[in-house]
């Protein structure tokens, strides 16, 4: 690993997967609890996937790793250990790109919906960001599965649809007004609706 490659840090940004709060597009097809071991399943696969990377990271979590809703999953030892906060989704990003940055950091935000961004995926991004304001890998569904970033500014994050099918539209829109450099990753698929469970599976 190069030294700049040290500063990358990956933040995972996870939600405790607990029955009727995650996945809630499966319910229909895999039940509340069905959707809550999905969504289990596919952090403890983020974990691997970004502890095979071998980047400095954390796991922020919402809630606070403190809750119960925690209890029954295990996070590696070498994650550090934060929590989202409170806001919506551009404010906890936010947040988080400002607190990596001030402590001379490169945040590469990636969530645990993507089986397939694997270790590989994330060395990739760690090494573009070196020579880029930003890195971003989209989503077949119109979002991102993966933020990587040199600098932040407000407009990343604010005056997003969060979940709808232009976040990464309006997220490249604000880049490019900012006028940074920014490397467009391949795109992955996320797993969140039925179809893309049908896909993964299958996959599997």
């Amino acid at each position: 690993m190069s030294t700049a490659e040290s500063l990358v840090h990956v933040v995972v940004f996870a939600k405790a997967p607990v029955a009727g709060r995650v996945k809630t597009r499966l319910i229909p097809v895999s039940g509340a609890q069905g959707a809550a071991q999905i969504a289990s399943r596919l952090l403890s696969i983020a974990l691997k996937n970004v502890g095979d990377a071998g980047l400095s990271a954390e796991l922020c979590a919402d809630p606070p790793l403190s809750s119960r809703d925690w209890r029954n999953h295990r996070i590696p030892a070498t994650f550090e250990r934060t929590e989202q906060g409170d806001g919506d989704l551009g404010q906890r990003l936010e947040r988080a790109a400002n607190r990596v940055l001030n402590q001379g950091r490169l945040p590469i935000f990636v969530g645990t919906d993507c089986p397939d961004l694997r270790g590989d995926g994330l060395s990739a991004a760690a090494r573009k960001l070196q020579d880029h304001d930003c890195v971003i890998y989209p989503a077949a569904d119109g979002g991102y599965v993966l933020l990587g970033l040199r600098r932040s500014h407000p407009a990343l994050f604010s005056n997003i649809n969060w979940g709808g099918s232009s976040v990464f539209a309006q997220t490249m829109k604000a880049i490019h007004q900012l006028g940074w450099s920014v490397y467009t990753g391949p795109v992955f698929t996320d797993i969140d609706r039925p179809a893309d469970l049908a896909g993964w599976q299958q996959g599997t």
